[in-house]
């Protein structure tokens, strides 16, 4: 078992990093600080597209863990 963290500050580098380490589960967290999504409009569209550029990098029988909002 590994477990990495993986930072992004544009579209693309979570996929582009995935693409590399080929993970199997992927547990996005909450981002800090928003700077590092300033090239991506808003946090929450930040937030959204790291979310789901995770989420398709993963196998079809890979497992997503998503923190419920309250």
């Amino acid at each position: 078992m590994l477990v990495l963290e993986m930072g992004m500050s544009a579209s693309g580098e979570i996929r582009e990093l995935a693409l590399l380490a080929s993970p199997n589960v992927g547990v996005p967290h909450q981002t800090r600080p928003p700077a590092h999504l300033a090239s991506l409009g808003t946090v929450e569209e930040g937030r959204a597209a790291a979310k789901s550029e995770l989420a398709e990098s993963l196998p079809r029988d890979g497992l997503l863990v998503l923190k419920r909002r309250r």
